[in-house]
């Protein structure tokens, strides 16, 4: 069986047992990593062709060593004039080695994440602060009335130290959250 991966921008073929040179990935040497982007699977007088991945396929590879291609050299020239440029480049790579290619029935399923409900959130216009108020609470990002809450709690040095927020703004507050 043999698969179709894409892997930082480039396509490759890779069967079970190969090792493959790969843009350098920031993996440590041993770790193992799952490849989801398979655009194709073949093999076994099947062909299974993505739109664009093939779902529920995944190919598993572990990174053997990081390493840096040969040099090239990059020579600029222009005739006549006097101007030479001479560069090199060497290319960073990591090998990887194919360890096995899962399809939809042979690959293992993922946890799903749990959803978390978000807490209904009350914005400060509600309120009925005034404007200067509301402008120098959303300038310290404060802006819903629960992180409001959350800043008293602090305490009164917590709203006195925004910039621009004196007395008159905290009794303000004060007295619209207490009715």
């Amino acid at each position: 069986m043999y698969a179709v991966i894409e892997v930082g921008g480039k396509q490759y073929r890779v069967s079970e047992g190969e090792t493959i040179e790969v843009e350098r990935l920031p993996l440590e040497v041993g770790k193992s990593l799952s490849i989801d982007r398979v655009l194709l699977l073949g093999g076994d007088g099947q062909l299974k062709v993505g739109t664009p991945t093939v779902k529920g396929a995944r190919v598993k590879a572990r990174v053997t060593e990081h390493g840096r291609g040969r040099k090239i050299i990059v020579f600029k020239f222009r005739p006549r004039s006097g101007y030479k440029r001479k560069h090199g480049h060497r290319q960073e790579y990591t090998r990887l080695a194919i360890e096995s290619i899962l399809t939809k029935k042979e690959a293992p399923k993922r946890a799903k994440p749990k959803r978390v409900r978000k807490k209904k959130v009350t914005p400060l216009e509600e309120l009925g602060l005034s404007a200067r108020t509301t402008n120098l609470l959303r300038g310290a990002k404060i802006t819903s009335v629960e992180a409001l809450r959350a800043r008293l709690e602090e305490g009164d040095e917590a709203l006195l130290g925004v910039s621009g927020f004196g007395p008159k703004s905290l009794e303000e507050v004060k007295k619209v959250l207490k009715r």
